[in-house]
């Protein structure tokens, strides 16, 4: 019989399937006491014999789950089964690569088996996990001609820069950067990450002349 000493922390089992020695199969036990997590220790009583013996019982499950995954980009959307360790834990607006498939995917919500929406769950607790790509990004940007203001779009990098003062070609047209809305407010210097841009403004210009436009360019 294995012997336990004080100091440890037990988590309470009152029945549990094991492994009877007497009756050579699996019956249900009364724990006695029990410890451990992926490899469960202590000692039981058998109610089909009243043996009491020690156990112990290994974590059989597998590593990694697979969970069902839809993915937006834009316009589009799919289903992916992608596999991850089923202890992970995945929150809303938390981003990661799948690699296996090459794709940077930012979770947007998490369904879980119980029926619930939860902003963080376990892999293995996830029914449908809801993402977008996140390898790269649309970032809106409003260029301004005297009266008249057009949208447009860049892919960027999530975390690359975009300063005040930086130009960026639109088809034939240019803009100097004025000022960037962020979910905190609007800044009309210094720079942020192209993830945490709601909206970039712009003043166009008339013609190219390298980073000089800043000060120097021509606008409409």
């Amino acid at each position: 019989m294995m012997l336990y000493t004080t100091g440890y922390n037990y988590t309470m089992v009152t029945k549990m399937e094991i492994y009877c020695p007497t009756c050579n199969k699996l019956t249900d036990h009364e724990i006695i006491r029990i410890r451990g997590k992926k490899v469960k220790e202590g000692i039981a009583k058998c109610k089909v014999c009243g043996t009491v013996h020690d156990f112990r019982l290994e974590d059989t499950k597998p590593k990694e789950v697979e969970v069902k995954t839809i993915i937006s980009d834009v316009e589009k959307s799919w289903t992916e089964n992608i596999k991850l360790e089923r202890d992970r834990v995945l929150r809303v607006g938390e981003d990661f690569w799948v690699k296996e498939k090459n794709l940077r995917l930012k979770v947007t919500a998490i369904d879980c088996k119980d029926g619930r929406r939860r902003r963080a769950a376990k892999a293995e607790d996830i029914d449908t996990l809801w993402t977008i790509r996140y390898d790269r990004i649309r970032v809106k940007f409003s260029v301004h001609r005297g009266p008249i203001t057009s949208s447009h779009f860049v892919w960027m990098v999530p975390e690359e820069y975009i300063e005040v003062g930086d130009v960026y070609k639109f088809g034939d047209l240019y803009g100097v950067v004025t000022k960037i809305k962020t979910e905190d407010g609007v800044i009309d210097r210094g720079r942020i990450q192209a993830k945490d841009a709601v909206r970039v403004y712009c003043r166009a210009l008339k013609r190219r002349v390298g980073r000089a436009l800043e000060e120097t360019g021509e606008t409409y």
